[in-house]
């Protein structure tokens, strides 16, 4: 996974091109755009059902989601965010994906 990890990155970096050197410019002044969660699908209707009734009225902080990965890069976001976490018992992270039944059962297995 670590390795997986490091050429995405590596490719991302290769993939923005840089207009002016990286020592000319302060911490400060660079900007880049991008996404929170950036593997988070965009919500169904079962699916957002479903976390509001299990999340009440703490669902509408986290309504969102995000195109795929490749349209958020066509897009001109430089910035993703990936959070790899073990699931050995499945279905830790299954809920968003009620909706479509063939990546919920993929979601409801360990990995």
């Amino acid at each position: 996974m670590q390795k997986w990890l490091a050429a995405l990155a590596l490719a991302l970096c290769a993939a923005a091109p840089i207009a002016v050197r990286a020592q000319d410019v302060p911490l400060n002044g660079m900007r880049v755009l991008g996404s929170h969660n950036s593997y988070r699908p965009a919500l169904t209707e079962q699916t957002l059902a479903e976390q509001r009734r299990i999340l009440g009225e703490h669902s509408a902080a986290v309504e969102y989601g995000h195109p795929s990965i490749a349209r958020q890069l066509d897009l001109g976001l430089r910035q993703l965010e990936f959070d790899p976490v073990a699931d050995p018992f499945g279905g830790l992270f299954a809920a968003p994906y009620v909706g479509d039944p063939a990546s919920f059962a993929a979601m409801r297995r360990p990995g």
